[in-house]
């Protein structure tokens, strides 16, 4: 019931939306800047033990507001005017996005240094884990080792891949100036030995 109720309420936000005439497209950029400040605070309180709880609120908060301000004020700047149209195009969009996420980790990993929380990690094996009581995996896939493995695995390979992505593919790109088939078949290529590497 819960399901069909959402599912409905959605739809007609999406109705009333679109007869504004805000695009999907508008509004997934807009997502970013409203929600993206949460994005490197949340990442750093899964992954650092000194991430600080009050650091990623104001964290979140301040992104999200100097993001807005931002996004708002290079539209304004930029095209003299505040609307739909104008606020969707892509300068006021990137500039309110990277704000929004830079702010956000700028002030979480400033607050977590100047008052480390350095949260015990011994007390989340504690919660009682319902896939692990119900799973048919071995009882080694849960053994800290391992886990401690597959975690600098995925910490190792997400940062090579995003310095891959956004910054050696731009630039070793630039030569290319407009992408032609015979790049896009490479970068598809590069992407696909990247991934499978290890297979």
């Amino acid at each position: 019931m819960v399901v069909l109720g959402f599912g409905c309420f959605m739809g007609l936000l999406a109705v009333i939306l679109n007869k504004a005439g805000v695009s999907l497209g508008w509004m997934y950029l807009a997502m970013g800047v409203l929600i993206g400040s949460a994005v490197i605070p949340i990442a750093f309180m899964l992954l650092w033990r000194k991430a600080n709880a009050i650091g990623a609120i104001l964290g979140t908060v301040f992104g999200c507001v100097l993001g807005v301000i931002t996004w708002l004020s290079v539209t304004k700047i930029e095209y003299g005017k505040i609307n739909l149209d104008t606020s969707g195009r892509n300068a006021p969009m990137l500039a309110g996005n990277l704000v929004s996420i830079l702010t956000g980790g700028v002030v979480h990993a400033v607050c977590s240094m100047l008052w480390p929380q350095n949260y015990d990690w011994s007390t989340t094996k504690q919660i009682t884990v319902v896939e692990k009581e119900k799973t048919d995996l071995p009882v080694e896939e849960f053994k800290e080792e391992k886990l401690t493995r597959a975690k600098v695995w995925i910490v190792k390979w997400g940062i090579g891949f995003t310095i891959l992505i956004v910054i050696l593919w731009p630039i070793l790109s630039l030569p290319a100036g407009n992408f032609e088939l015979h790049y896009d078949f490479l970068f598809t290529f590069s992407m696909q030995l990247y991934i499978n590497n290890d297979n």
